[in-house]
């Protein structure tokens, strides 16, 4: 994942933060290359985060889709997901919305998980 891919992913989870919809996060799956997957499985054991067992529902059926999880690990080794790191972008931009410098929901539609 590169960082543009990267901080798309944030803005994604910062709004998904305020207004959580599972379907979302499926959609957004099918075309990150399993991104938000490994966000979902990673989000759902923080404690500052929230939604952990939505998420965890959602990591478990996006793995589910796969005919194997082969698919699934050769897509999470190609992009190394650095969790301290994408931590920090996701609660940077957490930050930015209660501070009103982004209203939740106001990211690109890409963001907001639209279907591709």
């Amino acid at each position: 994942m590169n960082e543009q891919e990267s901080i798309a992913l944030a803005q994604f989870c910062a709004d998904q933060y305020y207004a959580f919809d599972a379907r979302a996060w499926l959609r957004r799956s099918k075309y990150d290359r399993n991104a938000s997957t490994v966000a979902a499985m990673y989000l759902s054991m923080t404690s500052w985060y929230g939604h952990e067992d939505e998420l965890g529902r959602v990591a478990s059926d996006a793995l589910a889709l796969h005919a194997s999880g082969e698919e699934f690990q050769r897509g999470a080794q190609a992009s190394p997901f650095n969790p301290e790191v994408f931590a920090r972008m996701v609660q940077s931009e957490i930050a930015a919305r209660q501070l009103g410098r982004v209203p939740p929901g106001k990211s690109a539609p890409e963001n907001r998980g639209a279907a591709h």
